[in-house]
């Protein structure tokens, strides 16, 4: 095994990210590209990464984004369309410092992060070649909202803030702002990517934990009924908004399955 992790400059900005089993990368190897959730980072996905690497023989990158972790810290607000930035501006440059831009990717997202991927595939479909959607949003429901307004509340007057602190330093009070607060504006209350998700034109793997408490299932069948590729659906039954670690099996049995029917 070949794992390797640094910084990069994109935007101006430290970035951290992390290689693993990048000896097994040419220039036509399928990259799985995990990508974390709005309060995450390359550390709270644990060892799932380095599992389905292994498993499949197949490399896998990450990085932190930036105002998270191990990358530069954020100052000022974040823009309404973070995710969209995300996707068509951050990732390509970061793909070609690396030079993994033409290789395949198959994107393994959780939460922001899988909305990030449904983004990327739609913009890039030539350089997809599937994505792995875990408890994406494509809009904004009342659940959504209530689950924020939820989050926030943990944050002021719960554990929390001490759990993020562990992993994103003195970056969690920017970090964690910079997220909840985007997300509560007026702006976003109408933010909706249905539209663009015709665009997708890859298998799509849409998980969601039928208990899920920042959307609804109309999330997962939003995202079979837009999407221009062929769309699979995995509802799970007595999980929340993190299926890699609360129905870890299944989530981990379907993820590979689905990757090598590519």
């Amino acid at each position: 095994m070949h794992n390797t992790s640094g910084y990069l400059t994109i935007n101006s900005k430290s970035i951290y990210y992390e290689f693993i089993n990048k000896n097994l990368l040419s220039g036509t190897t399928p990259v799985l590209i995990f990508l974390h959730e709005g309060l995450g980072s390359c550390e709270q996905w644990r060892t799932f990464p380095e599992e389905l690497s292994n498993a499949l023989q197949l490399p896998a990158f990450m990085y932190d984004r930036y105002g998270y972790a191990k990358s530069e810290k954020i100052t000022g607000a974040r823009s309404s369309d973070f995710l969209k930035d995300e996707a068509s501006d951050w990732l390509p440059k970061i793909f070609r410092k690396l030079d993994i831009d033409d290789n395949p990717k198959i994107f393994i997202g959780h939460s922001d992060g899988a909305t990030i991927s449904l983004l990327y595939a739609a913009k890039f479909p030539q350089k997809t070649m599937g994505v792995i959607s875990e408890a994406a949003h494509v809009f904004i429901d009342e659940l959504s909202i209530s689950g924020l307004i939820r989050t926030r509340n943990a944050y002021l007057t719960g554990n929390l803030h001490s759990k993020l602190e562990k992993y994103h330093g003195d970056k969690t009070e920017s970090m964690f702002y910079g997220w909840c607060d985007t997300w509560l504006t007026e702006e976003n209350r109408k933010w909706n990517i249905e539209n663009i998700l015709k665009d997708i034109t890859c298998p799509v793997l849409a998980i969601q934990g039928k208990d899920d408490n920042y959307g609804t299932e109309r999330q997962v069948y939003s995202i079979k009924q837009n999407s221009g590729g062929k769309i699979e659906i995995l509802l799970i039954e007595n999980c929340g908004h993190i299926p890699h670690y609360e129905a870890y099996e299944i989530t981990k049995t379907e993820i590979i399955k689905f990757i090598r029917n590519l």
